[in-house]
């Protein structure tokens, strides 16, 4: 079975994120779920990279099996309380906001996650950047010390 990558959020950053995983990764588009609140920008993603839209993120939070948090971090807090029961218990959840402390978004989940932080560099937009992974201590991305291949 093919495994679902669910971003919230597809502003600059996500869709850069995602445009790098369809050109460099296994995954397809089809793997790849969005949702935003701008209608916009999610019809822009489908229509440029072919991506799937969904109607919200709680419905999105309940399908993917790697669920990219690319939101602003203000939003972090209502956007957690709002999917944390809906997230699959086996789902990697990937954040990218600057100031979001991994113990802190552990905490407003509520339970046990998979959790890790990566920090994406500007010139992701180009496709030429790189990303800081920082896995929690409780997960390395595959159960392996030292793994850090999460998409």
């Amino acid at each position: 079975m093919k495994k679902i990558i669910g971003f919230i959020g597809c502003g600059n950053m996500g869709q850069a994120m995602m445009k790098g995983i369809i050109a460099n990764s296994p995954y397809t588009a089809d793997q790849i779920h969005v949702a935003d609140v701008d209608g916009a920008k999610l019809k822009q993603a489908q229509r440029e990279m072919g991506v799937v839209p969904e109607a919200d993120n709680l419905a999105l939070a309940g399908k993917a099996d790697i669920l990219i948090l690319s939101i602003k971090p203000q939003f972090y807090e209502g956007v957690i309380a709002a999917i944390k029961d809906a997230v699959k218990a086996d789902a990697i959840i990937i954040t990218i906001a600057a100031g979001q402390m991994i113990a802190t978004t552990e905490g407003r989940f509520g339970h046990p996650i998979k959790l890790v932080r990566v920090m994406p560099n500007t010139p992701g937009h180009g496709g030429h950047g790189h990303d800081g992974p920082d896995p929690q201590q409780s997960y390395d991305g595959g159960g392996n010390p030292g793994n850090r291949h999460f998409v």
